[in-house]
C-alpha cells in the first residue's frame, strides 16, 4: 500500500513539474527570444522483486529547450544582411531627400533653367537683361550645388557619429554575453539545463549580429565564442573592445583592441560603413566632377575674349603657382592645393595635357592681339607638344614661349616674330607664390577667341624670298629671332626678346636693298634679300641652337599669300528695306583692295578692302 502511494506521489509530482513547464511556456508566449521547454519523462529504474521488476513511477529526466542550433544559425545571418539592407535604404532615402528629385528645386531643374538661360543669351548677347538674368541663374545653381554639397557632407558627418553609436551598442551587447557565457558554463557544470539564460544569450547575438557579422563556435561547456571576421570580439568570459578610428585616406575604419584594422562584414555597421567610405565619397565625388566639367566649360567659353565694348590691356591669372614650382608641370599633383585657400591650382582650373587614360598630349591655346588703330586682330597658337623642346609645361615654361616663341614643350605659331609679337608675360610675386601677367603693348588688346583666324599657322610675310643664316654674335642660346621690316618698307630689323620680361632687344638694322638681290650682315647673321616692295609689319621668326646659330643652318621666308588667294563667305538675314525677289540674282565685287578689319581712318597701306552689293530687279 505504501509503494502504491508512492509511485501515485512520483506521479503527482512528475506532471506538477510539467504543467509548470506548460504553464512557463504559455506565459513567455510573446516573450521575444524566448523557446519553448519541455519536459522530458521517463520511469525511473524498477524495483527486483519476486516474481518480477515492480515499476516505481515516473520522473522528469530533463528540461529540453526545443530550439534548432542549425536554424538558429541562419536566423543570425538573416539578421546581418536584414541589418545592412536596411540601414543603406533609410540612408539612401535621406541622400534622396536631400537632392529632392524631382523637384521644382532639384539640381536637374536648376541645371535645366540654367542651360535655358544661356541659349536665350545666345540668341540675344547684347541684351543687358538676359545678361542680369544669367548672372542670377548662375548664382541660384551654384548656390543649390554648394547646399547640396553641405548636406551631403552633413549626412557623411551624421553616419560617423551613428557609427560610433552602434559601435558602443555592440560592444554592451558583446560584454552581455561574455557575462551570460560564465553563468551558463557555471550552471552545465552543474549539470543543469540553463534554458532561459541559453534564450537570453541568443536573443543577445541575435540582437549583435543585426548590427555585425560574426561567426559562433559552440563550446563543449556551454559557451561561445564569436570573432568577426577572423578578429575574436567575444571569448569565454570576456569580450574584446571594438573602436572606431580614421584611415590615412580619411575613411573610417574598426579597429580591435590591440589598435588593428577589423573588416565588419554584415550588419548595420557593415552598411554605415559601406555609407560612409564608399556611397557618400561616390556622391562627393559626382558633385565634384559636375562642378568642375561645368567651371572648366566656363572658364573655357570666358577664356575665349570679352564683352563687346571692353578691351583688356592685360590678364593676371587667379590662381597661384608656389614659388618653389614654377618649374613643376601645370597639371602635376604637386600644384594642387593642400588645404583651403592654400596656394596651388584647384582642379577646375587646373590645365589639362592628358587625356583620360594619363598620356600626355599635344594641347593649343590662341592668343590674339588686337590693334584698335586698325582694327586688325592677330591670331596667335601656342601650342604644346610633349615632343618638343623638354616637353615641360611649367610656368617658366610658359613664360619663355609667349615671350620668345619657344619654351619647353611650348611653340607660338605662326613663327613670325619674338613669341607672341605685342605682347609680354612674367611671373609676378604674390604672396604665397607667383601668377601669371600678360601684358599688350602700346594701346593693343588681348583676348584668347579661336574664331579670329582659320589659318593660324600661315605667316605674313608677303615680300620677296629672304634667307638667313650664321650666328648670333653676342650668343642668344635656344633662343627665337624676328626680321621685321619697318620705316615704310624701307629696313629690315633683327631682334630677340627677354625670355622672363618679353622685352625686345635689337640686334641689328639695315637698309632694303633699292634695286638687285643682295646679302647683308646683321650682328652675326646675314641675311639674303631680293629688292622690291615690303610692307610694314611683315616679319618672319628663325629657330636658334644652343650655341646661338640658326637652327637647321638657314631660314628662308616665301611669300604665302597672293590676291587671288582672297576668299569671302557671306552667310546671314539681310535687315535692309530693299525687297528681294528670289527669281532675280545679285552680285557682290571688290571696288577696292585693303586688309579685312581695318578701320577707313587708318593711314594706308592699311585701308579697309571695299565692297559693292548689286541687287537686279525687273528687265535686265
Amino acid at each position: 500500500m505504501v509503494d502504491s502511494l508512492l509511485v501515485a506521489m512520483s506521479a503527482l509530482q512528475t506532471h506538477k513539474h510539467a504543467m509548470e513547464v506548460t504553464s512557463h511556456n504559455i506565459a513567455n508566449a510573446t516573450t521575444p527570444g524566448y523557446s519553448r521547454q519541455r519536459a522530458e519523462l521517463s520511469a525511473p529504474q524498477p524495483e527486483d522483486t519476486t516474481p518480477g521488476q515492480i515499476g516505481r513511477g515516473v520522473n522528469i529526466t530533463a528540461i529540453r529547450r526545443i530550439a534548432d542550433q542549425l536554424l538558429s544559425d541562419r536566423l543570425r545571418q538573416t539578421d546581418s544582411e536584414v541589418g545592412r539592407l536596411t540601414t543603406v535604404k533609410d540612408n539612401l532615402k535621406e541622400i534622396e531627400q536631400v537632392f529632392g528629385e524631382p523637384g521644382t528645386s532639384s539640381l536637374s531643374s536648376i541645371t535645366n533653367s540654367l542651360f535655358a538661360a544661356f541659349e536665350d543669351l545666345s540668341n540675344n548677347p547684347e541684351s543687358a537683361a538676359l545678361r542680369s538674368a544669367t548672372v542670377e541663374q548662375l548664382k541660384t545653381w551654384t548656390s543649390t550645388v554648394s547646399n547640396l554639397a553641405v548636406n551631403v557632407e552633413r549626412l557623411n558627418t551624421d553616419l560617423g557619429t551613428e557609427l560610433g553609436s552602434q559601435l558602443t551598442k555592440a560592444n554592451a551587447l558583446a560584454s552581455d554575453v561574455a557575462a551570460l557565457n560564465q553563468q551558463i558554463r557555471t550552471q552545465v557544470a552543474q549539470g543543469n539545463s540553463p534554458n532561459d539564460l541559453l534564450d537570453r544569450r541568443e536573443q543577445q547575438l541575435r540582437e549583435l549580429s543585426g548590427l555585425m557579422g560574426v561567426r559562433l563556435r559552440v563550446q563543449p561547456d556551454g559557451g561561445v565564442l564569436a570573432d568577426a571576421n577572423g578578429n575574436l570580439f567575444i571569448g569565454q568570459d570576456s569580450a574584446t573592445t571594438f573602436r572606431l578610428g580614421s584611415a590615412p585616406d580619411g575613411s573610417l575604419q574598426i579597429l580591435s583592441g590591440n589598435g588593428a584594422p577589423v573588416t565588419i562584414t554584415g550588419g548595420s555597421i557593415s552598411g554605415l560603413v559601406e555609407l560612409h567610405n564608399i556611397d557618400l565619397p561616390a556622391v562627393r565625388t559626382q558633385l565634384n566632377t559636375l562642378v568642375t566639367t561645368v567651371a572648366r566649360a566656363m572658364n573655357a567659353e570666358h577664356s575665349v575674349g570679352t564683352s563687346q565694348a571692353f578691351r583688356a590691356s592685360g590678364f593676371t591669372s587667379e590662381v597661384v603657382i608656389p614659388k618653389l614650382l614654377t618649374t613643376a608641370n601645370l597639371d602635376s599633383a604637386s600644384l594642387a592645393p593642400i588645404s583651403v585657400g592654400a596656394p596651388g591650382l584647384p582642379a577646375a582650373y587646373a590645365p589639362s595635357f592628358t587625356d583620360s587614360n594619363g598620356t600626355v598630349i599635344a594641347r593649343n591655346l590662341t592668343i590674339n592681339v588686337l590693334d584698335p588703330v586698325t582694327g586688325v586682330a592677330v591670331k596667335h597658337s601656342l601650342r604644346y607638344d610633349p615632343a618638343v623642346g623638354t616637353g615641360g609645361r611649367s610656368l617658366d615654361d610658359l613664360v619663355t614661349a609667349i615671350n620668345t616663341g619657344r619654351g619647353g614643350g611650348f611653340t607660338v605659331y605662326p613663327p613670325d616674330a619674338g613669341g607672341v609679337n605685342g605682347v609680354s608675360a612674367r611671373r609676378v610675386s604674390t604672396d604665397g607664390g607667383y601668377r601669371l601677367e600678360l601684358t599688350a603693348a602700346n594701346g593693343k588688346s588681348v583676348d584668347f577667341s579661336e574664331a579670329l583666324d582659320t589659318r593660324p599657322s600661315a605667316t605674313a610675310w608677303s615680300g620677296g624670298t629672304v634667307s638667313v643664316t650664321g650666328t648670333a654674335a653676342p650668343a642668344i642660346s635656344a633662343s627665337r629671332i624676328s626680321i621685321a621690316v619697318q620705316a615704310n618698307g624701307t629696313q629690315l630689323a633683327v631682334s630677340y626678346r627677354d625670355p622672363n620680361t618679353g622685352a625686345a632687344t635689337a640686334i641689328g638694322t639695315v637698309a632694303i636693298p633699292g634695286a638687285g638681290s643682295s646679302t647683308i650682315a646683321v650682328g652675326g647673321f646675314s641675311v639674303t634679300l631680293p629688292a622690291g616692295t615690303y610692307r610694314d609689319g611683315d616679319r618672319f621668326g628663325a629657330d636658334l641652337t644652343a650655341g646661338g646659330a640658326v637652327s637647321g643652318g638657314s631660314v628662308t621666308a616665301t611669300a604665302t599669300w597672293v590676291a587671288s588667294d582672297a576668299t569671302v563667305t557671306i552667310k546671314g538675314r539681310y535687315t535692309g528695306t530693299q525687297t528681294f525677289n528670289p527669281a532675280f540674282p545679285w552680285s557682290m565685287r571688290v571696288i577696292a583692295s585693303g586688309v579685312i578689319g581695318a578701320k577707313a581712318s587708318a593711314p594706308i597701306p592699311n585701308n579697309p578692302p571695299v565692297v559693292q552689293f548689286t541687287y537686279y530687279d525687273g528687265d535686265p
